[in-house]
C-alpha cells in the first residue's frame, strides 16, 4: 500500500511535467511561425499556470479530503460522537488509516456502552441501599452521597456534592472519623452517636480507595443505623437488671412470712391465714415475673400484651401495702396515706400497676431512714389519676433519670 500511494503520486507528477512540456513546444513552435512573441508567450504562461492549478486541486482532492475526513472523525471521536464512519472509497494507506479509526472509534462506542451499563447498575444499587453510603475525594469534598445517607443527616438538594464533608453533615465526630481514614489509608469501623433530636447511634465502615500507585484518591463510608439494635441492647440490659431486683422482692416477702409462721404464728388461725394469702399472692407475683423474664422476646419485639381491666387503685395500693408490713414495723416507719375512696376506677393491667407500686414502695423503704415517713397519695387531675410516693431518701441520681422517665 505504501507503494501504491508513491505511485500515485509519481504518475500525477510525471503527467504534469509532460504537460508542460508540451505546452512549453507548442508555445515554441507558435513563437517560430509567427512574429508575435509576447502574446504567445503571454498565453503559454497562462496556459501553464493553469494547469499547474488543475493539478493542484487534484492532488489536494486526492490526498488532502481523506486527510480532512480522518480529521472531523478524530474530533468526533473526542466529543464522543462514535457512530462516524470513513468513506469506503479510499483505496491507499490512507484508507487502511481511515479504516483503522473507525474500528477504533466503533470499539470505544463499544466499551463505552458497557462502562455506562456498568456504571448505572452500580448507582441503582447505591440508591437503593438502606444504609447511608458517603464517598469523598481525596481533599475531603463529597463526590457522592446517596438518598439514605440524605436521609440519615436529612440532606436535600444536589448542591451538596463538592462542598467539606464537615459543612454538610455538621457533625465534628463524624468528620474526624472520615479524616482519619483519609489521613491514614487504613480502614476505619467506628460507632458514632448523634443527637438530631433524638439519640441516634451509628456504626461507619469507611474503606479508602487507592489506585495501582497506591496514592489516595479518596474513602467511600457505608453507614448503619443501628439505633433500634442499640435500643433493643440496651432494654434487654434494663429488663434483666429490673427483673433481678424484683426476683428479691417477693422472694424476701415469702421468706419473711415463713420465718414468722414458724416462729408461732400459725398458732393464730386468722394471722396464719392472712400470712398464707400474702405469700400465696407473692408466690404468683413470682410465677409472673420469671414468666416475663421468659418472653423477652416479645419485649423486644414490642409486642408486650397488656391485659385491661378496671379496679381501683387506692384498693391496688393498700392490697401492695400488706406486702411490706413486717418491712415497714422492723425500720420504725410511719405511713402517711392519701387515698380517697371515691375516685373513679381505672382501666389498666392491674398486674403491671402493681408491679410499679411494689417497686416504688421497696425503693422507698430501701432509702428512707428507720423512723421516718412515707408518704402514699392519688388525685385526680382532668381524665387521669396520679399516684405519689414520697420518702426522705438521698433521690434518683440525674444520669439515671433518663432511664425511668
Amino acid at each position: 500500500m505504501r507503494g501504491h500511494l508513491r505511485r500515485q503520486v509519481f504518475l500525477q507528477c510525471l503527467i504534469y511535467l509532460l504537460a508542460t512540456i508540451g505546452m512549453l513546444g507548442i508555445i515554441e513552435y507558435l513563437l517560430v511561425l509567427e512574429n508575435r512573441p509576447w502574446v504567445f508567450l503571454g498565453v503559454g504562461i497562462a496556459s501553464a499556470v493553469f494547469v499547474a492549478w488543475y493539478f493542484t486541486v487534484r492532488v489536494e482532492q486526492e490526498l488532502l479530503e481523506p486527510i480532512r475526513d480522518m480529521t472531523r472523525m478524530t474530533r468526533q471521536l473526542i466529543g464522543k460522537q462514535m457512530k462516524y464512519t470513513l468513506p469506503d472509497e479510499y483505496v491507499d494507506e490512507l484508507a487502511l488509516l481511515g479504516k483503522t479509526l473507525s474500528e477504533v472509534g466503533s470499539r470505544i462506542q463499544r466499551n463505552i456502552s458497557e462502562l455506562t451499563e456498568e456504571k448505572n447498575k452500580i448507582q441503582a444499587i447505591i440508591e437503593c441501599m438502606a444504609e447511608g453510603v458517603i464517598s469523598l475525594d481525596q481533599r475531603g469534598r463529597v463526590a457522592l452521597l446517596n438518598p439514605a445517607a440524605a436521609a440519615m443527616f436529612r440532606l436535600q438538594g444536589t448542591e451538596l456534592l463538592g462542598k467539606p464533608f464537615l459543612e454538610v453533615v455538621r457533625n465534628y465526630q463524624l468528620a474526624q472519623v472520615f479524616q482519619e481514614a483519609l489521613a491514614t489509608g487504613q480502614p476505619q469501623n467506628r460507632r458514632v452517636e448523634l443527637v438530631t433530636p433524638a439519640v441516634r447511634t451509628l456504626r461507619i465502615e469507611i474503606t479508602p480507595l487507592q489506585n495501582e500507585r497506591e496514592e489516595i484518591l479518596g474513602v467511600v463510608g457505608v453507614i448503619h443505623d443501628i439505633s433500634e439494635i442499640t435500643r433493643v441492647e440496651r432494654m434487654r440490659t434494663d429488663f434483666v437488671a429490673n427483673v433481678s431486683h424484683e426476683l428479691r422482692t417477693p422472694l424476701t416477702t415469702i421468706k419473711g412470712f415463713v420465718e414468722t409462721l414458724l416462729e408461732g404464728a400459725m398458732e393464730d388461725p386468722a394471722t396464719c391465714k392472712r400470712f398464707l394469702e400474702i405469700i400465696n399472692t407473692e408466690s404468683n407475683r413470682l410465677a409472673q415475673l420469671i414468666s416475663d423474664l421468659l418472653s423477652l422476646s416479645e419485649i423486644e419485639a414490642k409486642k408486650q400484651p397488656l391485659v385491661r381491666e378496671e379496679f381501683s387503685l387506692p384498693g391496688l395500693i393498700r392490697e401492695t401495702l400488706e406486702i411490706f408490713n413486717m418491712s415497714l414495723q422492723k425500720k420504725e416507719l410511719q405511713l402517711q396515706l392519701s387515698l380517697p375512696e371515691d375516685l373513679p376506677k381505672v382501666a389498666a393491667d392491674r398486674g403491671k400497676i402493681g408491679q410499679v407500686l411494689i417497686n416504688l414502695i421497696d425503693n422507698a423503704i430501701k432509702y428512707t431512714q428507720g423512723g421516718q415517713t412515707i408518704t402514699i397519695s392519688v388525685r385526680q387531675e382532668g381524665e387521669s389519676l396520679v399516684t405519689c410516693v414520697a420518702d426522705t431518701g438521698p433521690g434518683i441520681p440525674p444520669e439515671a433519670l433518663p432511664r425511668l422517665f
